[in-house]
């Protein structure tokens, strides 16, 4: 019993210790032409934007773009290129993906899931070890063209 509640004691107290800081800043971005709205369908190039906000260099790993539903399937969304990152530094990735609908979806009679947001991880190595930062973010149009 009093192992159990020394647990529960530590448990807790790691839970609610002071967030740990941020070491990367990451923006979602799709290239797009000017003027074209977003097919849901198709080929799709995303930017991910990633910023060193530490004060230690560190290499990304790998970038993984992920959709919030199962009714469609991302292709290409995984890069596992090592972008090496200096403090303040900034990397554009490219990703070109292409979202298909799932076997098992039928879409007659029913509206395409939105995917006005995707899930971003990021891993990455620095000398105090390996990291990782996950965030669902908006995906916002980038005009080129």
């Amino acid at each position: 019993m009093r192992r159990a509640v020394l647990i529960l004691i530590l448990a807790i107290g790691c839970a609610s210790g002071p967030p740990r800081p941020r070491r990367i800043a990451i923006e979602l971005f799709e290239a797009r032409a000017a003027g074209q709205a977003t097919a849901t369908l198709g080929p799709h190039l995303y930017i991910v934007r990633i910023h060193n906000t530490s004060e230690q260099p560190f290499t990304v790993q790998s970038v993984q773009l992920e959709l919030g539903t199962s009714d469609l399937e991302l292709q290409g969304g995984l890069d596992t290129t090592q972008w090496p990152l200096e403090p303040g530094q900034t990397t554009d990735i490219q990703m070109s993906t292409s979202i298909a609908m799932t076997r098992g979806y039928n879409a007659s009679g029913n509206m395409l899931p939105d995917i006005s947001s995707l899930r971003v991880t990021v891993s990455c190595s620095a000398d105090s070890g390996p990291f990782y930062e996950t965030d669902t973010l908006y995906v916002s149009p980038l005009r080129r063209f």
